[in-house]
């Protein structure tokens, strides 16, 4: 058994195809304990916590709400995977993203749009850019949380 952050976890690995065969870290279903919450809600509010962390980066706001065409001409016709920082937080809430993994994929999915439908002499490809490579610093930072062996 694995002890995290205090909650009493089992965890599995598995393979993940979106990661390229990185193992990724899926949690059994929570053993719910009198006057705690679930090792899910803390995971979830692992998760949630990251999003908020990266909200409030000083390029965030290029990223906060989904890309509007009016702004953006053709944007959606380039881009046929949009995700924003709002439809991941959105994700992490209703369950779709269950791992550091998938919630990584996520972020530079986002970043990658940005990448691929700007200009490389943009404010906002250099936004991204430089957004991404922080984000990337601080989820590897996070996949390392104080897990240690009972």
């Amino acid at each position: 058994m694995l002890r995290w952050m205090g909650a009493f976890l089992k965890l599995e690995w598995t393979t993940v195809s979106l990661s390229r065969g990185v193992p990724a870290v899926r949690m059994d279903p929570p053993v719910r304990q009198r006057g705690r919450r679930s090792s899910c809600q803390d995971f979830r509010k692992l998760l949630r916590d990251i999003c908020n962390d990266i909200a409030g980066h000083k390029y965030a706001e290029l990223f906060l709400r989904p890309v509007n065409e009016k702004f953006a001409p053709h944007y959606y016709s380039v881009i046929k995977r949009p995700i924003d920082l709002q439809t991941i937080r959105r994700n992490v809430t209703r369950g779709g993203v269950d791992t550091l993994e998938t919630l990584n994929h996520q972020l530079m999915l986002m970043f990658q749009n940005a990448l691929m439908f700007n200009s490389a002499d943009s404010q906002v490809y250099h936004g991204a850019r430089a957004m991404q490579r922080e984000v990337l610093q601080h989820v590897q930072v996070r996949k390392r949380p104080c897990i240690m062996f009972i």
